[in-house]
């Protein structure tokens, strides 16, 4: 066991493609190297007092893990060692890894060789007091509070938070109302703004008649404006300002992708009305209030919140493999970071990083629910973050061995990124309100 200072940053979660639950028992794709410690990980029954050397004595939280304490706070990992998680759990935690191995006796993340199911890491935590709304003023002012429910939101959520209802990723409340919510992220399903509206635009004004439920917005209501600032790319302001001549907005400071309207027509919307909470798999959040409202995908709700959490930063280091987890429920969090619930972040590419057998579902990113064909394709998609740009890890990039192009992992990144999920896993693995 080697010492090292414990690992810094914040909570953060998230992760890439692959299908399919390997049974449990000793690993077969990594056996373990001549070399080299295998340490074991249980969030629910483990303790960072513990040693960490056999299931019966895990550790709660992993080496790197940001909130780790103890042991696993000043153990640093090395060449050929191995962390299994207990399959079956939920891993609430991100892990920074500056750790380095070797090409032949690589450091193991592996989720898949202990216990019956795969390892969960979950971006998004299950909120308290979720019931019924009472009456519409218990519910932001929502008319529609009779088919709704609402939960208390954690000290510092805020709007850019993201909630599910169990595994599915729901969708903010937005008007214009889409005539599905498959296309409430899709400019198809925002308002179209003509181009010769563009100096309004770029004054913080967009000219256009607001309906009474819309425009006389309750108190608890935090409104703000979505707008399609690039192919696929969503960009959000601050809280706006609704009026029956238009929506009002600060053109400064804008999230996730700047304000950076086009010359031409431009799409927008506003989301997060709670007036606007109208059909099964929206919400609308109050951060003043800390008062998250859903209408329910079923009953009970099991209402989650993402906030930006990441599963793996990998900040330095290499010859690391991640493999075997199932990665779940990544949304939320500051959208002026976009790394925030990005499922693998590495800001600078590493030598042999790998990987492998690993599933994800339920994954927001770009400002809206990943598409189950993003989570497939070689375009950018929200599976792992480098300087450079998104680089999507898919059955393209297996197949071309070739010379990275800029911002595109090199084939040793690629190499064990074979079990890629076909169509059909796709699109059970990418589940999303705006799929029902």
């Amino acid at each position: 066991m080697r010492q090292s200072a414990s690992a810094w940053l914040l909570l953060l979660a998230g992760i890439p493609a692959s299908a399919g639950s390997a049974p449990a028992a000793a690993p077969t794709a990594h056996a373990a190297p001549a070399v080299g410690t295998t340490y074991y990980v249980d969030w629910e029954r483990g303790s960072d007092r513990a040693s960490g050397l056999s299931p019966e004595d895990a550790w709660k939280r992993a080496p790197g893990d940001t909130r780790a304490s103890g042991v696993p706070a000043a153990t640093r990992l090395g060449p050929g060692d191995r962390v299994l998680f207990r399959g079956g759990v939920a891993y609430r935690g991100t892990i920074i890894s500056r750790a380095r191995g070797t090409e032949a006796a690589p450091i193991v993340f592996d989720g898949s060789s202990w216990g019956p199911e795969p390892a969960r890491f979950e971006g998004a935590d299950p909120l308290a007091d979720v019931r019924p709304c009472r009456s519409q003023r218990d519910c932001l002012g929502s008319p529609h509070w009779r088919h709704l429910v609402r939960a208390r939101l954690p000290e510092g959520a805020r709007w850019t938070d993201w909630i599910f209802d169990g595994e599915t990723a729901l969708v903010p409340a937005q008007w214009p109302a889409p005539p599905s919510l498959a296309l409430a992220h899709r400019p198809e399903g925002f308002l179209a703004v003509a181009a010769s509206a563009g100096a309004a635009l770029r004054s913080g004004h967009v000219p256009v008649a607001l309906p009474p439920e819309v425009a006389q917005a309750p108190g608890g209501a935090e409104p703000v404006l979505a707008m399609h600032v690039r192919p696929g790319q969503i960009g959000y302001s601050g809280p706006v300002t609704l009026a029956p001549d238009g929506i009002r907005f600060s053109p400064h400071r804008w999230l996730h992708w700047g304000f950076a309207p086009f010359d031409g027509e431009n799409r927008v919307a506003i989301v997060n009305l709670p007036a606007l909470v109208d059909r099964p798999g929206t919400f609308a959040i109050s951060g003043r209030k800390r008062v998250a409202i859903a209408w329910p995908l079923a009953r009970p709700a099991d209402l989650r919140l993402g906030t930006g959490r990441q599963g793996f930063h990998l900040m330095s280091g290499g010859h690391v493999v991640i493999t075997g987890f199932r990665f779940v429920g990544y949304a939320g969090g500051d959208t002026l970071s976009r790394h925030a619930a990005t499922p693998i972040v590495q800001l600078n590419p590493l030598p042999g990083v790998r990987l492998a057998g690993n599933e994800l579902k339920a994954i927001v990113a770009l400002g809206r629910p990943a598409r189950p064909e993003e989570l497939a394709s070689a375009t950018p998609a929200p599976l792992v973050r480098h300087a450079a740009g998104w680089a999507g890890l898919g059955p393209a990039d297996v197949a071309q061995r070739t010379a990275p192009a800029p911002g595109r992992p090199g084939p040793a990144q690629l190499a064990g990124v074979s079990a890629l999920p076909e169509s059909g896993t796709i699109r059970a693995m990418s589940e999303m309100a705006s799929a029902r």
